[in-house]
């Protein structure tokens, strides 16, 4: 619980001036990780992975990201330790660029998970125009400092993604 709500419930809502933390991320683009077959919680995992290592990593496009080329890589699953801690009632505030998806038709798997919980989980169709995926959800979980991290993308076609941002915003 944070500071100001405890002198909130001792003072009462006239001690309440808190305002809300700035944004935080979550994490920081060059320390992800890529997950063995052995940790990777996501059901979508094919039996045989084609993904090079030089296929992913931190890219700057006028700011930092990760980036996925599928063209060399059709899945993956990445982890790094949460830099700041999620409260329930946070807003978590996500962010993805993706090229123009070309590849027979379907979708492509985007999500994150923080400390085991599902927090962002969205299907994009394929073949389809470039965008760019801003979406803010409020956190029903709590989620500690350090707690483990995960992106994960499975996609079938050569495209690329752009995970911008993974940000906290306290309530």
């Amino acid at each position: 619980m944070r500071l100001s709500l405890c002198l909130c419930l001792i003072f009462g809502a006239a001690a309440c001036f808190s305002e809300p933390r700035e944004a935080e991320s979550l994490v920081d683009h060059q320390l992800w990780v890529e997950v063995g077959a052995a940790d990777d919680p996501f059901e979508d995992r094919p039996a045989v992975v084609e993904c090079s290592a030089l296929a992913y990593g931190y890219d700057f496009i006028g700011e930092d990201s990760f980036e996925v080329d599928t063209g060399t890589c059709d899945y993956l699953t990445v982890a790094q330790p949460s830099l700041v801690a999620v409260e329930s009632g946070d807003s978590l505030d996500f962010r993805l660029w993706h090229t123009g998806l070309s590849g027979p038709e379907g979708e492509s798997h985007v999500a994150v998970t923080l400390g085991g919980e599902l927090a962002w989980d969205i299907r994009i169709s394929v073949p389809g125009e470039s965008e760019l995926i801003s979406e803010t959800l409020v956190s029903d979980f709590d989620v500690p400092v350090g707690a483990e991290v995960l992106f994960h993308i499975h996609n079938h076609g050569s495209n690329n993604y752009n995970l911008l941002d993974c940000k906290v915003t306290g309530s």
